[in-house]
């Protein structure tokens, strides 16, 4: 079978951005010292030269594995306003952070922060939960479905968290199957993947196909991304390269193979 295009710019330049994307301001670190970084992050940003500094202090510090990068960044989670921008963005960043650190220490903050009103730190923090392997309790599991009343992205989150984390829950299959008509592709796509993953409803990915050659990137995109969070079993593997054989475009095909891909990366990072 002949795949056109397979090794043009367009495909290579997909796959590193796809691949390198959550991990994009490692190189924006790498001459930062720890401890010029521990210094920068919890300074007034008027006493610094350039603000962006502060946020990339909380990147740097994330690449550590020191006991007092890693209270540095809690004590930014905790602290940091989210009124003044670059105190928000930083704490932003520190979130993020300490996903990358993996620590478990870190899920009582990171877990608190799923409480505050900024959307985009609520969304990393629940990325970040995903990436130690949180084990919520029933409370969370409420808190989480609490979550799925704010923006669409956020909402997004919370179920994806709950397809990474194989969440198991009545209350939570029910909220969720429900959404599998929601007007966002970003929220339906996302059920629809916690769906055939958590309970086999393989039936439910059929949307997901078409969506794959939507004229709108993000809608391809996002569907790429749901379908590698289904490739965990034999049956939803067997489906996706059912459908890849089933249609025409070789491009389809293609994509569905990267969402595989995905699959075996998040397996390699835990997401």
């Amino acid at each position: 079978m002949y795949f056109p295009h397979l090794s043009s710019n367009f495909w290579v330049k997909f796959f590193i951005r796809f691949i390198l994307m959550a991990e994009r301001f490692d190189v924006l670190v790498q001459g930062m010292s720890e401890s010029d970084a521990s210094a920068l992050l919890l300074e007034n940003t008027l006493n610094v030269l350039r603000p962006a500094d502060r946020y990339f202090a909380a990147t740097r510090l994330g690449l550590s594995t020191t006991e007092e990068s890693l209270d540095l960044l809690l004590h930014a989670v905790d602290k940091l306003s989210t009124d003044e921008l670059y105190d928000r963005i930083t704490r932003r960043k520190s979130i993020e952070a300490l996903g990358r650190r993996k620590d478990l220490r870190a899920i009582p903050t990171l877990v608190g922060a799923l409480n505050c009103a900024d959307t985009e730190a609520v969304i990393n923090a629940l990325n970040s939960l995903v990436r130690i392997g949180w084990q919520p309790l029933p409370d969370d599991i409420d808190l989480l479905l609490s979550l799925l009343n704010g923006e669409v992205t956020q909402m997004r989150a919370v179920i994806q968290a709950h397809t990474r984390l194989t969440i198991r829950n009545s209350k939570s299959k029910s909220v969720i199957y429900a959404l599998c008509a929601h007007e966002s592709v970003l929220v339906s796509g996302a059920a629809r993947a916690y769906q055939a993953r958590i309970y086999g409803r393989v039936d439910l990915l059929d949307p997901l196909v078409p969506q794959l050659t939507d004229l709108v990137a993000g809608k391809r995109r996002s569907a790429v991304i749901d379908l590698g969070d289904v490739v965990m079993t034999a049956d939803s593997l067997i489906w996706c390269m059912h459908q890849s054989l089933c249609l025409s475009g070789q491009k389809v095909f293609l994509i569905l193979l990267m969402s595989i891909t995905q699959f075996s990366l998040q397996r390699i990072t835990r997401f």
